[in-house]
């Protein structure tokens, strides 16, 4: 049994609908960083009973993968030794700072599942955090470098850091849930497979933890977006 902390911060990202009908990663949020490039994700945390962790570590990675802008995933399986032999504590900015040194990343991932529920309806709650080694939030230019080019530029530098602290749910029995599903679905399969492939989400906790893990980690990097502009605002 894997456990963690608990932290709770919530805000409604929108999902929006792709154009294209091709098989494409949905609401596709641009990596704002240019310096993050390289991400190293935790196990996976949970106070439940569920066999299958490992599994669910590799749907995340993938999700991850598939992220605009990250070219590197450092996954679970090769996170994990490191943080046992070292006995990092993921609770700590300073043990967060010198696991991305030691890995070579420009950030790191720490998800726990909070709930997971398949008997009647599925449901999935994350609690997540994103540690950022070298943020702009940090720093006092942030709002003068995402004005040149709208990209914030690496500063080279290591820096104090910044965590983004979400807590998402995603439960079918609710209606926008539902909604998000039916998008994420059309994106993939087209309008003629959508429904389909709806019922297969519903039907397989795999594919219904793949859905999860897509919209936890636009809701990550989208929520880092929004503070970005909220600095940028308060700076000008």
């Amino acid at each position: 049994m894997r456990t963690l902390f608990k932290v709770t911060f919530a805000l409604s990202i929108p999902m929006l609908l792709s154009s294209c009908l091709t098989p494409r990663y949905l609401d596709r949020v641009d990596n704002p960083i240019e310096g993050v490039r390289k991400v190293a994700i935790a196990p996976l945390y949970t106070t439940r009973e569920l066999t299958n962790l490992s599994e669910l570590d590799l749907l995340l990675t993938r999700e991850v993968t598939q992220f605009p802008g990250v070219d590197r995933v450092i996954p679970p399986l090769e996170v994990s030794p490191v943080i046992i032999e070292r006995q990092l504590d993921l609770r700590s900015e300073l043990d967060l700072r010198h696991l991305a040194t030691l890995l070579r990343v420009d950030a790191i991932l720490i998800v726990e599942i909070t709930q997971y529920e398949w008997i009647t309806k599925p449901a999935v709650a994350f609690l997540s955090r994103l540690y950022i080694s070298d943020s702009p939030l940090d720093r006092g230019t942030a709002a003068l470098d995402m004005s040149r080019g709208g990209k914030i530029p690496n500063a080279g530098n290591p820096g104090p850091g910044s965590i983004v602290e979400i807590e998402r749910v995603y439960d079918s029995a609710e209606n926008q849930t539902r909604d998000q599903i039916w998008w994420y679905s059309f994106s993939r399969n087209g309008e003629g497979q959508a429904l389909t492939g709806v019922e297969r989400i519903l039907k397989v906790p795999n594919e219904y933890f793949q859905f999860a893990s897509f919209s936890l980690i636009n809701a990550v990097f989208g929520e880092y977006m929004r503070r970005l502009e909220e600095v940028q605002r308060e700076n000008t």
